[in-house]
């Protein structure tokens, strides 16, 4: 029998846990997050045409909305778009993998010390496996000179539906600055909407000063 280890319970570490319990149930598992749930305070959204049907299988067991449709607006030009988009929330990802795991099969709230290409080390203990998977994102990339995608995002939930049925990828009406700027908004259910303020840009500052005192405009 073999061991896994996948140091990093974010989405791709958490799928590839889900993944790997179903197609492979003999194997040893062992999924580490050094936070308290899986996949943080994230919301995750992709067109259908961006995961092919014959993988889709690895969302399975996981709590999405989907949409049928989406729309774009620009100053001069709005269009609805008969492409399918999904939205995935972090809490229904913990649901799912606390769900899909058996408890021995993950660790919450364990600091990761070192990770090596078959050992793993967690507050001074260290764990040996067949092999180690390292989903715990990108490091440093000083090296590279590249641009930002920068957002804040935030969930509002009225009192009566907000009446929005499809969700707006892209609204870039809005005053543009900092870059091309423009508003996503996600109709999660009748009366919750996530709307994020995004930016690319030059830099990964965010003006957080005039975001808080409401100077930038929105529609």
């Amino acid at each position: 029998m073999s061991r896994i280890i996948i140091a990093g319970g974010g989405l791709s570490g958490s799928l590839a846990a889900l993944a790997l319990a179903r197609r492979r149930p003999r194997t040893e598992l062992l999924l580490v997050e050094q936070g308290e749930t899986f996949g943080g305070n994230h919301t995750w959204s992709f067109f259908e045409s961006d995961v092919p049907p014959k993988v889709r299988w690895v969302l399975q067991g996981v709590e999405a909305t989907h949409w049928p449709a989406h729309e774009v607006h620009f100053p001069r030009r709005s269009r609805k778009i008969d492409v399918g988009y999904t939205g995935i929330r972090s809490i229904h990802l913990d649901d799912a993998v606390r769900a899909g795991l058996r408890p021995e099969q993950f660790r919450l709230n364990a600091r990761i010390q070192a990770v090596e290409p078959c050992a793993i080390t967690l507050d001074g203990e260290t764990i040996e496996a067949d092999a180690v998977i390292d989903a715990r994102g990108p490091s440093s990339m000083s090296g590279l000179e590249l641009g930002w995608q920068k957002f804040v995002g935030r969930y509002y939930r009225f009192p009566r539906p907000h009446g929005m049925s499809l969700p707006i990828i892209m609204d870039a009406t809005v005053e543009q600055v900092d870059g091309y700027r423009f508003i996503y908004q996600l109709p999660v259910s009748p009366t919750d909407l996530l709307i994020e303020d995004t930016y690319y840009s030059r830099t990964p500052v965010l003006d957080q000063a005039a975001l808080r005192a409401g100077s930038i405009s929105w529609p």
